[in-house]
């Protein structure tokens, strides 16, 4: 039995002691007589190599997708990091860390297909504007803290989807330059732009910008933590035009929404004009089933031109715009489900 303990091994990824291979090859060498059997080196090689394939094929099976083992992390995300719609290797951004699924296709978590959940990263508040860069995908977020933030969710480990943006691209205010010698380029740290949908059907979801250097300039700033919100078009009732060219419209939504935009489009000589209304809701509609009405003005001309406006003697005709959830991220291609 002595001799037996001296030789047990510990398997690191799994948490569980069992006997060296050798051991288990010595006992399959045994009929249940006792006796040896022999066996060729040619064969013991084939049966080492038949154990550690089936061992490779558990772990790509895309109908189970868990968390891997012993991931390592990098400190700034790229487009290789998801593939097939799962994060295939680890990120960590200040307090924020994703860990990567098993590699394979991930058909639908969440309640939410990958294209599902990009229309909802694509519509998130935080992610408004031009990006160079943004992903999408599957994987275990970890974030210490954050269930104060949450109102007690807990990030742990927790599945969800998970967008990143990066590289935005904004027009700055014309600054003074400095006389100062300007910050090494190694230095300035990005802002990563997260948004991570951990609700079933897309129900729930949390922004984290990383800690970095603002677009314009400026000393570092974040992480920032802040409950996700979405934008969506809503069908609006006209009410009013008034000379000045302007449209007043009336709209019923959720207490918790809050108007984002909206816009006109069309030709004053004509009268004809589509007007679109967006509203910003949380993710999570908890709390939000009181339905309130309200109003809006959107303009049909730029303010500069209301004062001289003379509507069309024909009157003005206003058409709805889509209605539904709308992309505020701007971005050549969100890489992730075929990268």
């Amino acid at each position: 039995m002595s001799g037996f303990q001296r030789w047990r091994e510990w398997d690191s990824v799994a948490g569980v002691s069992r006997p060296p291979l050798r051991r288990l090859a010595h006992r399959a060498s045994r009929d249940s007589s006792g006796s040896s059997l022999r066996f060729s080196p040619l064969f013991l090689a084939f049966f080492a190599l038949l154990l550690a394939a089936c061992g490779q094929v558990s772990q790509q099976n895309p109908a189970s997708v868990s968390l891997v083992g012993q991931a390592r992390y990098a400190t700034s995300p790229s487009g290789n990091d998801v593939a097939g719609g799962v994060f295939v290797k680890g990120v960590s951004l200040g307090g924020l860390s994703i860990a990567p699924a098993v590699s394979g296709s991930a058909k639908q978590h969440l309640g939410l297909t990958w294209s599902q959940a990009a229309k909802l990263f694509e519509a998130s508040v935080s992610e408004q504007g031009v990006h160079i860069n943004a992903i999408l995908g599957f994987g275990f977020v970890s974030l210490p803290g954050a269930n104060s933030m949450l109102g007690g969710v807990k990030i742990d480990h927790r599945p969800a989807w998970v967008g990143i943006a990066w590289g935005e691209i904004t027009s700055c205010p014309a600054m003074k330059a400095s006389k100062r010698p300007g910050t090494p380029r190694g230095t300035v740290k990005p802002i990563y732009s997260v948004v991570v949908i951990y609700g079933n059907a897309g129900l729930g979801a949390f922004s984290y910008d990383s800690r970095g250097q603002p677009p314009c300039g400026g000393p570092a700033a974040g992480p920032v933590i802040s409950l996700g919100r979405k934008v969506e078009s809503v069908p609006w009732i006209l009410q009013d035009i008034n000379s000045a060219g302007a449209v007043e419209v009336g709209f019923n939504d959720s207490v918790c929404a809050q108007v984002f935009s909206e816009s006109a489009s069309g030709n004053m000589k004509t009268g004809k004009f589509t007007l679109t209304l967006d509203v910003s809701v949380p993710f999570d509609p908890k709390g939000c089933s009181t339905v309130v009405t309200r109003q809006a003005l959107i303009p049909l001309v730029p303010p500069s031109g209301v004062t001289k406006t003379s509507l069309p003697s024909a009157g003005i005709v206003a058409g709805h715009g889509p209605i539904g959830t709308v992309s505020v991220l701007q971005v050549a291609k969100l890489l992730g489900e075929g990268s």
